[in-house]
């Protein structure tokens, strides 16, 4: 399988992470061609493949790197497509995984209930049971300290905040969610809890690994067999009803033991923080020939 790699040299965390997965990538017998992150020394996404080799018989295709806009996937799909190369998903099958907007009505008994922003006017409309949990429709920023609200007042600055600043993330949607409580023993140090959550890459339906969401040692990260159980099954109850073959999707526990999906996304762009790089890989080549 030939894989496209966003790696770069710059020292960061998510730079660390892609090194990482590019290397597995390439231990496990992909072929790997190093793409750049824009198109800035290179003109379009045909400059940015114009030294991969066309193939003689249809080859598939992961492109690893930073999530990137339904625009320059649909690019880098196209172009690698005139060289008989296809990406593992579509640009249609990567927005639905990618955007919270449009495959939210596919698991919506799955997952905490959620209403949609287009404008901060809207806000007003909302009849909300405070606090509340805002996000993008591709990215949260937990990270940032950016999640938790608990009133229409602060509501309508981090909306605000989000449609202004974090336009990509947004994509022109901001997320209201009922808050969901998760087990959790730390908190990041803006206060943000550490939820009980694990990370399910699979393919077609079919898990390839898994592994749980946060840095660090964490009490609750070990699940007996009966979680494991559970938590895989919802995983794959969640992915059959969504047609992206490669997806990568988020479980959570709440603090009444029930299991909830969180969120989901293409997992070509998915960190895989615990999840064992070197099993992922293997099953993914494996699933992608069998099918």
């Amino acid at each position: 399988m030939i894989v496209f790699s966003e790696h770069t040299t710059l020292n960061s965390e998510s730079a660390r992470d892609l090194e990482q997965v590019t290397k597995v990538a390439q231990a496990s017998g992909c072929r790997v061609y190093f793409i750049p992150s824009d198109f800035d020394d290179c003109g379009d996404a045909e400059g940015a493949l114009c030294y991969v080799p066309q193939q003689q018989i249809p080859k598939k295709a992961v492109y690893i790197g930073y999530i990137p806009t339904i625009e320059r996937y649909n690019e880098i799909y196209n172009a690698a497509k005139q060289k008989n190369i296809y990406l593992v998903n579509s640009p249609q099958e990567y927005a639905l995984a990618e955007h919270f907007h449009l495959y939210y009505s596919s698991i919506e008994d799955l997952t905490p209930k959620s209403y949609f922003l287009t404008d901060e006017t809207m806000i007003d409309e909302l009849d909300l049971t405070f606090p509340v949990f805002v996000k993008g429709t591709i990215l949260s920023l937990k990270s940032l300290g950016i999640g938790i609200v608990h009133d229409k007042e602060q509501l309508r600055k981090v909306a605000h905040d989000l449609f202004c600043k974090y336009k990509k993330q947004t994509v022109g949607n901001v997320i209201v969610r009922e808050y969901a409580k998760l087990r959790h023993v730390r908190t990041s140090k803006l206060g943000f809890p550490f939820g009980r959550e694990y990370r399910v890459f699979l393919y077609k339906g079919e898990v390839l690994s898994y592994g749980y969401y946060w840095d660090g040692e964490d009490e609750l990260s070990k699940l007996s067999a009966t979680e494991e159980s559970e938590v895989l099954y919802l995983a794959q109850k969640a992915a059959k009803r969504i047609s992206t073959p490669y997806i990568a999707i988020d479980i959570g526990q709440l603090e009444s033991r029930k299991w909830i999906v969180i969120e989901m996304g293409d997992g070509q762009f998915c960190g895989a923080t615990h999840v064992p790089l070197f099993q992922l890989w293997n099953e993914l080549l494996a699933k992608v020939r069998k099918f």
